[in-house]
């Protein structure tokens, strides 16, 4: 079973690099192909949980999501604070006998609610960063055992070929044998 930080991303998600399914799928029979070759149930091989918590700590896509909720939580908290004041300060015509210099301190007050829908819309952004973030993961945990079954198949047929091809030797050599 997946365990630590794989287990804490399993709402995570996954944004292909790529637009086509297949790929990403080949990519990832690529990357898992060395890992399974020595055999699925071997001791070097490795398992579909070891691959998924592989796959979960190493994804940048789901790095990158944690940031974006990071980054929400953030806008969330800046949402709630008032805004600040603002000072500014201006001369006018810059001669020395007619100059005139003004400051001027000002603070916008919100009326109508502008603060709470800003409060609102940035929780809104919080659960859409999380809900990515789910999303992702379940692309991911997907693509991982689609490829880890496609490997495992691949692996299955890599075998099945070796044994008919030793088949078709020993019938060869009982073919010559009565020639």
């Amino acid at each position: 079973m997946i365990h630590g930080t794989a287990q804490q991303c399993t709402r995570a998600t996954y944004r292909p690099l790529c637009k086509v399914p297949g790929m990403r799928v080949g990519a990832l029979c690529l990357l898992l192909l060395p890992l399974v070759a020595p055999g699925v149930a071997s001791a070097q091989g490795i398992s579909l949980p070891q691959a998924l918590e592989a796959a979960f700590a190493h994804n940048p896509e789901l790095a990158a999501a944690q940031w974006e909720i990071g980054v929400a939580e953030g806008d969330r908290q800046q949402a709630g604070l008032i805004p600040n004041p603002v000072l500014s300060w201006e001369v006018e015509d810059t001669r020395r006998d007619t100059s005139t210099t003004t400051v001027m301190l000002s603070q916008a007050l919100e009326l109508g609610g502008k603060r709470g829908a800003r409060i609102a819309a940035a929780g809104k952004g919080q659960d859409a960063a999380r809900l990515e973030l789910e999303q992702r993961g379940n692309e991911l945990r997907a693509d991982v055992v689609q490829a880890f079954y496609a490997a495992a198949r691949a692996q299955a047929g890599l075998e099945l070929a070796r044994q008919s091809r030793a088949l078709a030797e020993r019938g060869l050599q009982v073919a010559e044998g009565r020639v």
